[in-house]
């Protein structure tokens, strides 16, 4: 089973060209991020960010992979029932319209 933790339905696009479309179901998972100012440069702050913890997550459930953002995967490598769109498939605009595959942790 597939849960989707984004803000935004993920369409994938099957080896036999089906099209399974998940849209947002629950919390939003997302890495907390704190930022400072390093340095000013012509009136510009370069901002140095720190990824923190995780919010919006829930615990693994047994049979369910969580559909999250690359960074919420990447920020826990220990959880393999995270995973994130991969081999996307974009429009002629450039916007991603479905991905072939999901990225997991293992």
């Amino acid at each position: 089973m597939l849960i989707n933790l984004t803000p935004h339905d993920v369409t994938i696009r099957t080896q036999d060209g089906h099209e399974l479309t998940y849209p947002p179901t629950g919390p939003i998972a997302r890495v907390r991020e704190e930022r400072t100012i390093a340095r000013v440069v012509e009136g510009i702050p370069f901002m140095q960010v720190q990824f923190c913890d995780v919010q919006g997550l829930p615990r693994s459930l047994d049979g369910v992979y969580m559909i999250v953002s690359s960074m919420v995967r990447q920020a826990l490598p220990d959880r393999l029932d995270l995973v994130t769109p991969g081999d996307t498939i974009r429009d002629q605009h450039g916007q991603v319209i479905a991905c072939r595959a999901l990225y997991c942790n293992g």
